[in-house]
């Protein structure tokens, strides 16, 4: 069993990537 910092670490790294592609293709869109 994962204990629960590495769970919230995975989760936070899943989020920050999934914004920091959100944010590319926003900026591709603009240029």
């Amino acid at each position: 069993m994962k204990s629960f910092r590495g769970i919230k670490l995975e989760k936070t790294l899943l989020y920050s990537l999934h914004v920091y592609f959100h944010k590319r293709k926003v900026l591709m869109r603009r240029f």
